[in-house]
């Protein structure tokens, strides 16, 4: 199956670096949309969301969309 990471997953990782900084704890307990990928590919990806201008431009227009999506009634 091929893995690809939705803005949902990029916050699972986000949160579970943040608790742990652990690749190898996060994979083993993190359940992600697209399966388990490995402790290498985690890495991988954390990297490219701080690093890499194309992905972290993806998500963040998708961070934005999705709180777009949302209205707050008072």
């Amino acid at each position: 199956m091929p893995k690809e990471w939705t803005p949902h997953d990029d916050m699972l990782l986000r949160d579970a670096v943040q608790n742990t900084n652990d690749f190898a704890k996060i994979n083993r307990n993190v359940r992600f949309s697209f399966g388990r990928p490995n402790a290498r590919e985690l890495e991988d990806r954390w990297r490219k969301l701080l690093y890499d201008p194309e992905v972290s431009e993806c998500v963040i227009s998708h961070k934005l969309l999705h709180l777009n999506s949302f209205r707050v009634v008072f």
